[in-house]
């Protein structure tokens, strides 16, 4: 079976994209525009990412507002869009049209951003296709009022594949913790017929995203059993930090290990090609195209001086999970989305199928997350973590790590 995924490219999944030999490969002028990108001599982690990101997005709305990592993520994957005057306007309510166009564009939908005229007339043809209730479908004076929250919650439901109206639809939501919860711990708190602003709707669509929801699904024509819905649910709230966490990691969480011998590493970047291939046998089909060697459990690739510079397990759809695993125990073929947030963070999440944690050794050879992917120095000194996920299972199906040095340098040397 052919693994289908859509994503938003960088440099390190390029790599793994062609690697796989996936037919929506990145153009040779793409894939130049990374490899040529100039190396800049500041460095910059975790929290002044974001600051620096703001300060040259020239978002001062946002520099204060507890919505700005949000906003980045949001902007960065074309989820939201500003205004024609260059403002965002985290506070100001979101209407019925702009909800949907951010939740269809959340979901992989093709639509154009919100300046061109009648661009509201995508969502709304999607709405209708998809069954959801969206007010603007038959009275086309509310698209662009102020959607309340009962109504977004209905139409949030909605759209993964349930059919619930009134206080169902909230209970459903709340329930399953599919919406931000320190802004709407319980049933009895939640204000239906309260606004939603701009920065809540980004908060509702990032907690959908880290639950797997990456297609746009169809709401029944009949009610949905409310006897399947929490009677009072009441949780323990998300931190805003959640949205975007990493755990920290050292060199050694990028290696290989044996499922039932994870006392040692099975591969470690940097050992020899002798030792490897001591460890595991090549198939008939020594090399592939991108001169990664084919052994019985996985692909690794060496340096120019026969050093590991990059590996790769997947599962072989035998039904049985893959003996190799991370360090932290992500194994494919049986190990899910949810298990890799817990393991790593959210942060390597955008949404859709790809999980991508990039990491730079700072001056004292610790290991920091590069929170946006524009600050990638693109040197040697730093490693690249992915991870691929079915879309419909939400099993992990992929892992690798490569180095900068390979994903930025060496791959685009040997077209």
């Amino acid at each position: 079976m052919t693994k289908k995924f859509n994503i938003k490219v960088s440099a390190g999944i390029l790599t793994l994209l062609l690697t796989l030999g996936a037919s929506n490969a990145i153009t040779p002028a793409l894939a130049e525009s990374f490899a040529d990108e100039e190396n800049t001599s500041s460095t910059r982690y975790l929290s002044d990412d974001f600051e620096f990101l703001l300060e040259i997005s020239a978002l001062p709305e946002l520099d204060d507002h507890w919505s700005k990592e949000l906003f980045v993520w949001a902007m960065n994957y074309q989820i939201v869009h500003g205004y024609s005057n260059g403002s965002y306007q985290p506070d100001r309510p979101v209407s019925e049209a702009e909800l949907l166009k951010m939740l269809f564009k959340l979901l992989g939908a093709a639509l154009p951003g919100s300046t061109g005229p009648n661009w509201e007339e995508g969502p709304y043809r999607m709405a209708k296709h998809n069954n959801l209730p969206a007010k603007g479908i038959e009275r086309p004076s509310e698209k662009f009022k102020a959607v309340n929250r009962q109504t977004a919650a209905e139409i949030v439901a909605g759209i993964t594949g349930v059919n619930y109206s009134g206080e169902n639809a909230i209970r459903y939501l709340v329930g399953n913790q599919l919406i931000p919860v320190e802004l709407d711990p319980s049933l009895e708190t939640f204000d239906g017929e309260a606004s939603l602003t701009r920065a809540e709707a980004l908060a509702w669509l990032r907690v959908l995203s880290l639950k797997g929801y990456m297609n746009i699904g169809f709401r029944p024509q009949e009610p949905s059993n409310p006897s399947l819905l929490h009677e009072s649910p009441q949780l323990t709230p998300i931190q805003n930090t959640e949205y975007f966490s990493y755990i920290p990691v050292t060199t050694e969480d990028l290696y290989v290990y044996d499922k039932n011998n994870s006392s040692q590493a099975s591969i470690k970047l940097g050992m020899n090609k002798t030792e490897v291939d001591s460890r595991f046998s090549l198939t008939d089909e020594e090399q592939d195209i991108f001169d990664n060697f084919n052994y019985s459990n996985l692909k690794v690739g060496f340096d120019k001086n026969g050093l590991v510079n990059r590996w790769n397990v997947y599962d072989h759809e035998d039904g049985n999970p893959h003996p190799l695993v991370t360090s932290r125990g992500i194994q494919p073929g049986k190990s899910t989305l949810s298990d890799v947030i817990k393991k790593y963070g959210t942060g390597g999440y955008s949404g859709n199928d790809i999980l991508e944690y990039v990491f730079e050794i700072d001056p004292k050879g610790v290991l920091q997350p590069v929170t946006d992917r524009r600050f990638t120095r693109h040197n040697t000194d730093g490693y690249i973590l992915s991870f691929i996920i079915d879309r419909e299972t939400k099993v992990v199906w992929y892992a690798s790590v490569m180095t900068y040095k390979y994903a930025y340098y060496d791959f685009y040397d040997s077209f």
